[in-house]
C-alpha cells in the first residue's frame, strides 16, 4: 500500500495595506491519497486590480512506475502562469514549476520508514521576467538538487567539505554579506529570518531539520543601481523583497514556490506564484 502526496497552486496570499483582504490560493489542485490525477485552471483572473494573470493552470499525478516493478512509486507536480503582472512592477510571460518525485519502497536493507522518495525541481524556469522595467535573465542551477535528491543525500554530504559547501552556497541568504546587503535594525522580518538561518547552519555541523533553499543562483540584467540583487533575492526600494526559486526541503518532502513577494511600503502583503509540494510514503 502507498500513500500519494502532492498539491500545487498557481498564485495566493493576503494584502495588508492599503486594505486587508486575501487572496484565495487560483487554480489549486490536491492529489488523492490513492494516486490518480488532477487538474485545475483559471483565465483572466484580477485580485483588485493590482496582481493578475492571463492563464494559470496546476496538474497533479501519481501512480506505480509499472516498468520498474510495483514498488517504485512516481508523483509529477507542474504549475505553468502565463502574463502575470504583480503592481507593474513584476511582470513575467510564463513561469513553470516542477517537481518529479520518484519513490521505491522497497531497497534492500532499508527499513520503509527510512525510504524517501528521490526529488528534483529541472523543468522549473521563468521566461521574459521583467522586474522593475529590467528584462532579466534567471540563471539556475538543477545540477545541486539532482545529485541530493533526498533529504539522506543533503545530510550525508553536510558532513564532506565540498558537499557541505554546494548546500550552504545553495541556502536562500548566503550571499547577503557577500553583496554587503546584511539585514540592519530597519530590515524586514524577513530578510533577517534568512540571514539568521544561513547564520545557524552554517554554525552548525549537522544539517537542520528544514533547509530553504533556491535554484537560483543570479538574476542578470537588473542595471537599475538602487535595486539590490543577491542570489536568487531582489530588493527594490518602496516596493518589497522577490524571492526566486525557493525551495524547501525536509526528509521525504519539497516544496518549490517560484516567486515569492513580499511587499513593502507603500503596499504591503505577502504572495507566493507557482507553488507545489510533493512527496509520498509506503505503509508504515
Amino acid at each position: 500500500m502507498y500513500f500519494y502526496h502532492g498539491h500545487a497552486s498557481a498564485l495566493g496570499g493576503t494584502l495588508v495595506r492599503p486594505f486587508q483582504k486575501t487572496m484565495e490560493p487560483q487554480a489549486a489542485v490536491s492529489l488523492p491519497i490513492t494516486g490518480g490525477s488532477g487538474v485545475s485552471r483559471v483565465e483572466n483572473y484580477s485580485f483588485e486590480g493590482l496582481i493578475s494573470f492571463k492563464m494559470a493552470q496546476a496538474d497533479v499525478g501519481g501512480g506505480i512506475e509499472k516498468e520498474k516493478g510495483d514498488h517504485v512509486h512516481s508523483t509529477r507536480i507542474s504549475v505553468v502562469i502565463e502574463g502575470l503582472n504583480i503592481l507593474n512592477m513584476v511582470t513575467a510571460d510564463r513561469i513553470v514549476a516542477r517537481l518529479a518525485c520518484e519513490h521505491d519502497t522497497n531497497i534492500p536493507g532499508t527499513p520503509i520508514t527510512e525510504t524517501e522518495p528521490n526529488i528534483i525541481t529541472t523543468g522549473s524556469h521563468f521566461d521574459g521576467l521583467k522586474i522593475a522595467g529590467h528584462a532579466v535573465d534567471v540563471i539556475t542551477d538543477h545540477q545541486t538538487f539532482c545529485d541530493f535528491d533526498t533529504y539522506g543525500k543533503c545530510q550525508t554530504a553536510f558532513g564532506d567539505v565540498k558537499g557541505r559547501k554546494r548546500l550552504l552556497d545553495s541556502l536562500i541568504g548566503s550571499q547577503l554579506k557577500a553583496k554587503g546587503m546584511e539585514p540592519t535594525p530597519q530590515s524586514p522580518q524577513h530578510l533577517k529570518d534568512v540571514h539568521q538561518g544561513f547564520i545557524d547552519q552554517s554554525a552548525s555541523k549537522d544539517l537542520r531539520r528544514t533547509m530553504i533553499c533556491s535554484f537560483v543562483t543570479d538574476i542578470k540584467g537588473l542595471d537599475g543601481p538602487e535595486i539590490k540583487s543577491c542570489g536568487p533575492i531582489v530588493v527594490i526600494p518602496q516596493f518589497g523583497t522577490l524571492y526566486l526559486g525557493e525551495l524547501m526541503i525536509t526528509h521525504g518532502m519539497r516544496r518549490v514556490t517560484m516567486l515569492r513577494v513580499e511587499l513593502g511600503s507603500p503596499d504591503g502583503g505577502s504572495f507566493g506564484a507557482g507553488t507545489g509540494t510533493g512527496n509520498g510514503t509506503g505503509y508504515p
